[in-house]
């Protein structure tokens, strides 16, 4: 019996971009003393559908995606997030798992993986993810990862959502400190 058989997924949104939440999965990082409770999510993307896809035969990307659960997520950035998404305080309050969803959506999620490699079916770009999944139990390599050229990994995309600095100010600081 594979690993993966033992995850089990909540379906958020389905369509050209489906979301899913990874149940009975919590990640807790520590960062400056505190540990942060987190959530995972698995966002699937159907290329044709999105965008003018040419490759025919493995249409699906995956990602997976690292969520602090909102009572860790600084007010000011709850705030931004609620004025992107266009929805009040009742919605966070009704639903954490679609306002994590949000946090995606504004380009706060923090991926762990995928994004690159493309899969024939949907099915088989979740259970990719699922893989990475299993992995999760050492979170600090996947969040020692820099995400872009200027070297801002998953730490600092962290820090952005629970305390009052941002990614780029983060991995300065971080980069200042071990020169």
């Amino acid at each position: 019996m594979s690993k993966n058989n033992n995850i089990s997924l909540e379906e958020l949104t389905k369509g050209d971009e489906a979301c899913y939440h990874v149940k009975d999965v919590t990640i807790d990082p520590e960062m400056d003393g505190k540990t942060i409770l987190c959530d995972l999510f698995i966002k699937t993307l159907n290329m044709p559908e999105l965008t003018d896809w040419k490759e025919k035969e493995t249409p699906f990307i995956s990602e997976l995606y690292l969520v602090p659960r909102p009572e860790f997520i600084t007010k000011e950035k709850i705030q931004s997030i609620i004025d992107f998404g266009g929805f009040d305080e009742e919605f966070l309050k009704e639903g954490a798992k679609f306002f994590q969803l949000e946090v995606i959506n504004y380009g706060l999620g923090i991926r762990l993986a995928g994004g690159m490699d493309s899969y024939s079916t949907e099915k088989e770009a979740i259970e990719a993810m699922k893989n990475k999944v299993n992995g999760c139990s050492l979170i600090g390599f996947y969040l020692d990862n820099a995400w872009n050229k200027i070297g801002t990994t998953g730490w600092d995309s962290l820090k952005e959502l629970v305390s009052n600095v941002s990614a780029i100010t983060a991995t300065i600081n971080r980069m200042g400190n071990q020169s």
